[in-house]
């Protein structure tokens, strides 16, 4: 099983959008949805490029 920090880093380092999802539905399922925000904004390097990292993968969230 990978630690949220591994999910969180493949993530943010996906190339592809399959991998991505899988790595954000591994976040979410673990942390719920708030919680793997914030930590993917930690690996990310803030909010803005978790916004960005998410987007570029067509992955929504139902964050405001």
């Amino acid at each position: 099983m990978f630690s949220s920090g591994t999910t969180a880093t493949t993530l943010v380092r996906a190339r592809s959008a399959r991998h991505a999802r899988d790595a954000w539905s591994r976040l979410v399922d673990e942390k719920g949805e708030r919680r793997a925000f914030a930590e993917l904004a930690s690996y990310a390097g803030g909010s803005d490029a978790a916004v960005h990292t998410l987007s570029r993968h067509g992955i929504e969230t139902d964050l405001d």
